[in-house]
């Protein structure tokens, strides 16, 4: 893995890190990202008993995954209330000028982030951009996306955009902000 200099600052979910973390994937992503979670995505990552709470927690206490506060409860925005609190948390903080993009794989949560023109990725594509831009080599990535696959909830249509989309159509989410410029090669 690289190391990056202007690392970008990513947004991320509890249902997204978990599910990288089941792939065997999250600190790839936090290599390649500066993640920052709102404290109540902190919480829910670090509930005791829930998958990957103690790395979770190792990883907030090292500080290679930050916390950011959103600064408001009141959100003006009444889709937001449909949401749970990570997730809505998550978008707040976006709004708020924090991050430059989110990882959220919950489905209401993207079509608010699709509806209200918010860039955002789901682990699918975090798995992919790692392996375009050689933060994961091909077996590795075929065997977080086949994880990603069993442990999350896609539709046919998600998957195969995440498998097939040109990089060109990915390229923002990129960490170095182009695909295959970073890593080893």
């Amino acid at each position: 893995m690289s190391v990056m200099a202007d690392r970008k600052g990513v947004i991320i979910d509890s249902s997204s890190a978990i599910l990288l973390f089941k792939a065997g994937i999250f600190d790839c992503a936090v290599a390649a990202y500066d993640l920052i979670v709102t404290p109540s995505v902190a919480c829910e990552l670090t509930r005791s008993g829930h998958d990957g709470s103690s790395h979770f927690a190792n990883a907030l206490a090292a500080g290679s995954l930050k916390t950011a506060e959103n600064g408001t409860r009141e959100y003006g925005i009444p889709e937001l209330s449909r949401l749970g609190q990570g997730e809505r948390d998550s978008i707040a903080l976006y709004l708020s000028g924090s991050g430059i993009f989110i990882v959220m794989d919950d489905g209401r949560g993207d079509r608010i982030c699709r509806d209200m023109g918010i860039p955002y990725i789901n682990a699918l594509l975090v798995a992919r951009i790692l392996r375009d831009c050689r933060e994961i080599d091909e077996d590795r990535y075929a065997e977080a996306f086949g994880a990603l696959l069993r442990v999350g909830r896609y539709s046919a249509d998600i998957v195969s955009f995440a498998r097939d989309c040109e990089k060109n159509r990915l390229k923002d989410f990129y960490p170095a902000g182009e695909p295959g410029k970073i890593g080893s090669n």
